[in-house]
């Protein structure tokens, strides 16, 4: 009887474990299988804008957020805030453009993991623009707070050279296609 006892324990506890694991790997599925993120047209304080801020802050360790992205930019302080979160992630960000990132959809890419950019892309970064254009020297300190934070991000870029920088902090535009962009990073085949 007691041999019995003992034999039906055994086999519970086996059960329960065997449960047991098999949630954790289904949890660990459900928290780390990869999320994609449609985000199209301009950067700002939107309902894709808070969506996406929540799946990048709410990521597990390992997880792989896909962001596909097609805008002409937008907001440089919706930007700023993105940017902290693709930066503070657990996840991996992977930052897709088929067609068009400009302005600060342009800088966003920089800060991602890992860019997959078609040969039909087409990135372009320019300076902070205000109503009168291209911001070279502020004034404000809002704008020099604006223009800096700009900088620091778009110096993350590195596939941009130091004379596009430079065109770039003087009020021009860099304009770069996928082609361009796939051989600077080694993605040749892209």
């Amino acid at each position: 009887m007691i041999d019995g006892l003992k034999t039906i324990l055994k086999t519970s506890i086996a059960v329960v474990g065997l449960g047991l694991l098999t949630m954790l790997g289904i949890t660990e599925y459900i928290n780390t299988r990869p999320v994609m993120i449609q985000y199209y047209g301009e950067i700002g304080g939107d309902t894709q804008y808070f969506r996406t801020l929540t799946i990048l802050r709410e990521a597990h360790y390992g997880q792989r957020i896909d962001i596909y992205m097609i805008s002409p930019g937008g907001s440089v302080l919706h930007g700023f805030e993105l940017a902290q979160a693709m930066k503070d992630t657990h996840g991996t960000v992977v930052y897709h453009i088929g067609s068009l990132a400009a302005s600060m959809a342009a800088v966003l890419a920089c800060q991602a993991d890992k860019i997959d950019m078609g040969p039909q892309g087409t990135l372009m970064y320019h300076t902070v623009q205000d109503a009168d254009g291209p911001v070279i020297t502020p004034t404000d300190p809002l704008t020099i707070t604006f223009l800096a934070g700009a900088k620091e991000l778009t110096n993350n870029c590195k596939f941009l050279t130091k004379e596009e920088l430079k065109t770039i902090w003087s009020g021009g535009e860099v304009w770069l296609t996928g082609v361009e962009v796939n051989k600077r990073l080694g993605h040749e085949n892209n």
